[in-house]
């Protein structure tokens, strides 16, 4: 009897714990409190800000000095005085020119030496009247020049402003200064312009 009743109360709690349970009502969870946390502010020694300390004016910058410009003084070279033509010769503008047989373009020539030279002088309308004349120095050291001329046809001389014969003509003394030769023979005239050099002193 014991045996059976054992037996039976083993049987009624294995069925007890295996049976399925109904499911239970679902419990919405408890909503939580926020949890508020406690901030100390830190332990400071002043709670008021530091003064501000004057700052001293600033000072104005020195005003730009201009570079210094170094003036270098320059000495010019000394320059050569132009040499003076021995003699210089000018005749009209209407009138070819030839000097020591050569044609040149101009109707002013100058002698730089002092030597003997030929110079023809032709109008240019025509072959008459052809004049030659011939420039000589009268010593290596002398100013002074002689002249002799001749021309074709003849034709009156006149020098300075002086009557001083016809072609052909020579040993016509030019000093230093200027002159004035005129050779003329109706209808035509010449006139030419000599300039001497004075001696260097």
């Amino acid at each position: 009897g014991l045996l059976l009743s054992g037996l039976t109360l083993a049987a009624a709690i294995f069925w007890f714990e295996w049976w399925p349970k109904p499911p239970e009502a679902m419990v919405p969870p408890k909503q939580l409190a926020p949890i508020l946390l406690k901030t100390t502010p830190s332990p400071s020694k002043e709670n008021k800000l530091p003064a501000w300390k004057e700052m001293p004016a600033p000072t104005p910058a020195p005003p730009k000095s201009e570079p210094v410009q170094i003036r270098r003084k320059t000495t010019k070279a000394p320059t050569k005085p132009a040499i003076l033509p021995n003699l210089a010769l000018e005749t009209d503008k209407d009138v070819r020119v030839w000097m020591d047989h050569r044609k040149i373009e101009n109707t002013e020539i100058v002698f730089h030496d002092r030597k003997a030279h030929l110079i023809r002088l032709t109008p240019v309308t025509g072959k008459r009247p052809d004049i030659t004349l011939r420039f000589s120095p009268t010593g290596p050291k002398l100013s002074t020049w002689s002249l002799a001329l001749r021309s074709a046809p003849w034709m009156r001389i006149k020098l300075n402003g002086r009557p001083a014969g016809q072609t052909p003509r020579s040993g016509l003394r030019l000093s230093p200064g200027s002159h004035q030769l005129i050779l003329h023979r109706h209808p035509q005239s010449i006139t030419l312009t000599i300039k001497v050099r004075a001696p260097d002193l």
